[in-house]
């Protein structure tokens, strides 16, 4: 060994210096010194010598007289050949194929024309006494047909592929000395005919997958040397017979055998995994080992019985073993043994001698191990007592009781001897235990209830229960039952999931906002219930929410909770949120993400508006009410109230923003607040003035003056004045009177065409504008920045489109009451001073002449008044009973209930808003009820003289027409009543835009629009079915126009910007214009064709010569 080490040592350190090779050391077993000493090839030494490889011809040692070393390193008697066979014979001659006649089975090789097997794909030829090929890399297998080598005395095909089993006609090879098949694929079992090779030396059959049982009999052929089985699968059955035989063939071939590479012992008793030569069981033991059946009989939760079997044991009468002479019979042994403790476990130590005669009694140690305590109980039995009710005679049966329930042991039964003499103790002697065999004991039902039962979430109509299994199953749950109760009505419903003990469940089906109790129980078997839990009691949430046992009900994804703790659908304000809304579960009304321009009343409202103004409510980014402190941080800075539409203190509206009003500011407005109020006053003036100028008063005042001058001496005639009239000259005054005359014809020639072709189509111009600008989105006190366009003010006269023509607010700052006021009393006022300067100009006596044709301007003013602003006027007095409501407004800082049209303006119960209430009621019955009451009784009081003929009328008749003239003027005989109609219809269409309610985030409402346009197609089918204009003309411009306020009305429909809005209202009022001054001109053109082809016609008449008379 010391040399061993020293050299192996020296081979490690000195390998660069020297040529020893030191790979393979580790398995020769001679002396470690002649190893890759380069003294000649020694054999024989467990492996190969690399002397025998590197040098030509060594010198072969420790083999016999004509022996050679093989590739193995072992002693062999043929010489090996450097070729896969034995080369053929020099004086052979390679023949052709074709007529060489080979034996059956043999194949002839084309290469040299003999007749042999092919392994593969080498031919072996018929004379070969040795095969060498090894490594070749062949496969397939191995033919039968290789019997058919006689001479053959080696075949070495190791280290290859071939597969399937060894063919048994290789034991016909009777020369056969050495074969070595080593690590190929090789199954089946080893072939018996193996055994009728005598001469065979070398089995080298190691690293294949040959299995079966152990070929123990080749220890019986005398010439065998060597044997290598290591590495298949063989079945090796560890009994006491097994064992002796293995020991005897391990023995037999010493170090020729590969028995530490062979299998260990096979999976059948406590031998398992063990090298079958290390084991020395006890001479005196039991040989056999327990075989346990596989069958657990009358198996319950607390016992079980087994059975088992003892091969190579006693028979079914016989229960000791013979010792020498004496035999003790089986029933001796039942009677003097008590038996009656058998169901009890009983300790092998509390065995007492029973026999004095020196007998061998069979038992058994039953060792139960509870795998889940780690505990062991052992008991022992005589065989005769667990011989009594097993299913066969040859078997032992024991019962094993005290068990738990569910609960899983394994057996393990080992026999043993017990050696009996007189006046000793007893010795034990053990025989190999059995394999461990698993018995699981029935479940039970379970001591406790499931635990921490509990609910994981709950939502409107569904809930899912979770809990934990009972600390004390008594077995394997398979179910539960679970009881719900409702407490409404009472009823219990028992569900729970049968087939898999799962620990959770949801229910389904359950009422919303309902409160339950629940309960549940674990079962194990099929009807093995236990206790039930405690009572928990569940409450369903509202539609679309959940909750979790340690929160409350909150909104799921798509939705939030609003004020009152119900769920809302998020895409009801899609509008009005940001990118990615409600991705989240328990999104709240505080904290939904608001996009800029949008405003709420309160923290807790679920109602979204968009703001009229959106810069009013512009802030940057999204933004929630859950961390403001006050609602006016919705709006910009300076800004506050509804919609963000009011001005801090100290600021005032301007065209786009607040205002700071600086001393500066409050002087500009003033001045622009005196000049609304002159501008007032000059157009009332202008208006008494065009009254008095129509009825022709100022022209009596002037000629009367111009007579006193003359007649009555108070201007005298002086003779230079005379001269200078009398002077000028003849050209001069021809000349001003030629221009008089132009221009009065020119003036008469206008005004005829305005009053033929235009006056009744500006008034269905009027009409047009003022249903057109108030079909408008509405617009609210802050619209100053788009401001009101001329013609918005010639067709409505309403003090608020005048009053955004100047900036005021600083000074005063107005409201909708305001401009209620301006609106009805300025006309009252106007009416007012036109009847007292009537009743004064009427009492000069001078004048009185003219008084009728003052009456008739007067009345003809205020039609024309009445007509400009009976539907602004009545829209702003019912926009007074329009309120709108907050209900979610904190009604702090905002109010609960606001003026739609002027969200500053409260509608609260108070003594102001009495008032207001008051006044337009009266205001409703002074216009939109009086003007129309005031045209129906004009034209019903004269309705007798529109069905006199003119000659049958009289000068006062005339008269009285003509104060209606203003009325009855554009229409046919019998249809005056249209404009009365008129009023009616501009009055409802103008008013539908009232209806819409505060500003939200969606488009106007629809309901009023399509009444409007419903009011659109009715009056066209009216306006067609009665024709009532008396020219053409006014009636397709009446047509045309009303079919021009349907795509305004689509267009409020549509989600257009208000760029686009904007350029398509211009186009609408620029297509109104010009129909206009297309009718009108086109009917101007044919209306002077025709006149001069009446004149053409006139004047052939005039010249055609007379015929002559006759003589």
């Amino acid at each position: 060994a010391i040399l061993y080490t020293v050299l192996f040592t020296s081979c490690l350190v000195f390998t660069f210096l020297s040529s020893v090779d030191c790979a393979g050391l580790e398995d020769w077993t001679c002396d470690a010194i002649f190893f890759n000493a380069k003294d000649g090839c020694d054999c024989n030494c467990g492996t190969i010598d690399p002397d025998c490889e590197k040098q030509e011809n060594p010198e072969i040692i420790n083999c016999g007289a004509g022996q050679h070393c093989s590739p193995e390193g072992l002693c062999v008697s043929v010489p090996p050949s450097p070729s896969p066979t034995n080369p053929p014979t020099p004086e052979a001659s390679i023949q052709d194929c074709s007529v060489v006649t080979c034996s059956d089975g043999l194949t002839c090789d084309e290469g040299t024309g003999l007749c042999g097997v092919y392994l593969s794909t080498v031919h072996v030829p018929e004379s070969s006494t040795a095969v060498w090929l090894r490594g070749k890399g062949l496969t397939g297998r191995i033919p039968k047909e290789i019997s058919l080598l006689e001479r053959l005395t080696l075949l070495d095909v190791s280290n290859n592929a071939f597969t399937g089993p060894i063919p048994e006609e290789v034991g016909e090879l009777q020369k056969l000395s050495f074969i070595f098949m080593s690590n190929n694929q090789l199954t089946g079992l080893v072939p018996t005919s193996l055994l009728q090779l005598q001469d065979l030396q070398y089995l080298h059959l190691n690293d294949n997958a040959i299995s079966g049982n152990f070929p123990l009999r080749f220890k019986e052929l005398g010439k065998l040397a060597s044997v290598q089985l290591g590495g298949n699968l063989f079945e090796n059955n560890c009994d006491c017979e097994f064992v002796g035989k293995y020991t005897e063939f391990v023995e037999r071939f010493g170090i020729r055998f590969d028995a530490f590479r062979s299998n260990t012992c096979s999976d059948i008793n406590e031998y398992s995994g063990i090298l079958p030569h290390i084991i020395r069981p006890e001479p005196e033991a039991p040989c056999s080992h327990v075989v346990v059946k596989t069958n657990i009989t009358e198996l319950s939760a607390s016992s079980a019985a087994l059975e088992w079997s003892l091969p190579g044991g006693i028979s079914n009468d016989r229960s000791i073993v013979e010792r020498g002479e004496v035999v003790v019979p089986y029933s001796d042994v039942v009677n003097r043994i008590g038996t009656e403790n058998q169901d009890s476990l009983r300790s092998c130590e509390s065995f007492r001698s029973t026999y004095s005669e020196n007998v061998t009694i069979l038992g058994f140690d039953v060792a139960i191990y509870d795998i889940a305590s780690e505990n062991t109980s052992n008991a022992c039995y005589f065989g005769a007592e667990l011989q009594r009710n097993c299913s066969s005679r040859e078997d032992f049966c024991f019962s094993l009781g005290g068990l738990l329930p569910a609960r899983e042991y394994e057996v393990i039964v080992r026999p043993f001897f017990a050696y009996f003499g007189a006046g000793t103790s007893v010795k034990y002697v053990y025989g190999p235990r059995s394999r461990p065999k698993s018995i699981v004991t029935l479940d039970d039902s379970p001591l406790d209830a499931p635990q921490h039962f509990h609910y994981e979430t709950v939502q409107d109509r569904e809930a899912t229960l979770s809990w934990k299994e009972p600390e004390y199953p008594n077995g394997d749950v398979t179910g539960y039952e679970i009881e719900v109760m409702e407490l409404g009505n009472f009823s219990v419903n028992k569900v729970g999931n049968e087939n898999t003990p799962q620990r959770f469940l949801e229910l389904s089906n359950l009422d919303v906002v309902t409160s339950y109790q629940i309960r549940i129980r674990a079962r194990t078997g099929e009807s093995n219930y236990g206790p039930y839990s405690d009572i928990i009691e569940l409450e369903t949430c509202p539609e679309n929410m959940k909750k979790t046992s340690n929160s409350s009900c909150y909104a799921e994804i798509g939705f939030f909770e609003n004020s009152v703790g119900f769920a809302e659908r998020c895409d009801t304000l899609g509008f009005a949120l940001g990118v990615g809304y409600c991705l989240t579960e328990g999104t709240t009304v505080q904290t939904l993400p608001i996009k800029p321009g949008f405003w709420r009343p309160s923290k807790m409202s679920s109602f979204v508006w968009k703001c009229p103004d959106q810069t009013f409510c512009s802030q940057d980014g999204f933004n929630s009410l859950g961390n403001l402190t006050d609602i006016n941080d919705q709006c910009k800075d300076t800004h506050q109230g509804i919609f963000c539409s009011d001005c801090i203190e100290g600021y005032a509206l301007n065209r786009t923003t607040c205002t700071l009003c600086t001393d500066d500011v409050f002087t500009t407005h003033k001045r622009a607040f005196v000049t609304v109020m002159i501008i007032l006053l000059v157009v009332m003036v202008v208006g008494v003035l065009k009254i008095v100028c129509a009825s022709h008063l100022f022209d009596e005042c002037s000629s009367g003056l111009h007579g006193q001058s003359l007649n009555g001496g108070l201007i005298k005639e002086t003779p230079s004045s005379s001269r200078e009239i009398s002077g000028r000259s003849w050209t001069k005054r021809k000349l001003q009177s030629s221009w008089k005359i132009w221009f009065s014809k020119l003036g008469a020639s206008c005004r005829d065409t305005f009053n033929l072709f235009f006056k009744v189509k500006i008034r269905i111009l009027f009409g047009f504008a003022q249903v057109f600008y108030a079909l408008l989105p509405r617009q609210y006190y802050w619209d100053t920045e788009k401001g009101a366009s001329v013609l918005e003010f010639v067709t409505g006269l309403s003090p608020k489109d005048l009053l955004d023509l100047f900036e005021i607010r600083c000074y005063y700052d107005t409201s909708h009451y305001d401009i209620l006021l301006l609106y009805t009393l300025l006309p009252i006022t106007f009416i007012g001073v036109v009847v007292s300067v009537y009743a004064c100009i009427t009492h000069y006596r001078r004048a009185s002449r003219y008084k009728e044709q003052m009456k008739r301007e007067s009345i003809t003013t205020v039609f024309y008044l009445t007509f400009i602003i009976y539907p602004g006027v009545s829209r702003v007095i019912l926009q007074t009973f329009m309120c709108e409501d907050f209900e979610e407004a904190d009604g702090d800082f905002i109010t609960t209930r606001f003026l739609g049209v002027d969200t500053r303006l409260s509608c609260e119960d108070s003594n102001e808003r009495l008032f207001w209430i008051w006044y337009a009621s009266i205001m409703v019955l002074v216009f939109p009820i009086g003007i129309l009451f005031m045209y129906s009784f004009s034209l019903y009081q004269r309705s007798s003289l529109f069905e006199k003929d003119e000659e049958d009328l009289t000068a006062q008749d005339v008269e009285n027409k003509a104060m209606v003239r203003f009325l009855t003027e554009p229409y046919r005989t019998g249809l005056y009543w249209f404009e009365a109609y008129e009023l009616v219809r501009k009055l409802v269409q103008s008013y539908t835009n009232t209806w819409v309610s505060a500003p939200n985030a969606a488009a106007e409402d629809i309901i009023p629009n399509m009444f409007s346009l419903n009011i659109c197609f009715v009056s066209v089918f009216i306006l067609v079915y009665l024709k009532p204009y008396k020219d053409d003309g006014d009636f397709w411009f009446a047509l045309l126009s009303l079919l021009l306020l349907m795509p305004l009305i689509q267009m409020k429909m549509l989600d257009l910007s208000s760029e686009q809005f904007t350029i398509g209202t211009n186009w609408l009022l620029g297509l109104e214009f010009l129909l206009m001054f297309t009718i009108g001109f086109a009917q101007l053109r044919c209306s002077r064709k025709r006149k001069t082809s009446i004149r053409m016609a006139m004047g052939s008449k005039i010249i055609q010569p007379e015929a002559e008379s006759p003589k």
